[in-house]
């Protein structure tokens, strides 16, 4: 598939996975939705932020700083919206958010590609 493709496949596995938590049904299933995307995505996305710059390149430390960064402020911030969202809205809705982000997410990946 590639390194791309499995990137857009795995983020979208995800988003799928997020709107699948929104109906209790379907519990298991989303779980498994959400593993398959995140083994395809993860490992790849970290491989592309390596392959931007060369071995030596300073510059790959802090690409990967830059991209921690990003994966710490996400892990703060979901948390409260989705967490909020679903106190006061329903976890329907906190879920659905999850999915959202990732596809804005997605989205942005796609649109800086």
């Amino acid at each position: 598939l590639g390194q791309r493709r499995t990137v857009v496949l795995g983020a979208a596995l995800m988003a799928v996975g997020h709107f699948m938590m929104a109906f209790e049904t379907l519990l298991f299933p989303a779980l498994l939705t959400l593993i398959l995307g995140n083994g395809a995505f993860k490992p790849n996305i970290v491989t592309q932020v390596g392959g931007l710059y060369g071995p030596d390149d300073p510059r790959r430390d802090r690409a990967y700083s830059i991209f921690y960064v990003g994966i710490n402020v996400g892990a703060f911030l979901a948390p409260l919206v989705c967490g909020t969202l679903g106190e006061t809205a329903g976890w329907h809705w906190g879920f659905g958010a999850a999915g959202v982000g990732m596809l804005l997410g997605l989205g942005l990946y796609l649109a800086g590609g």
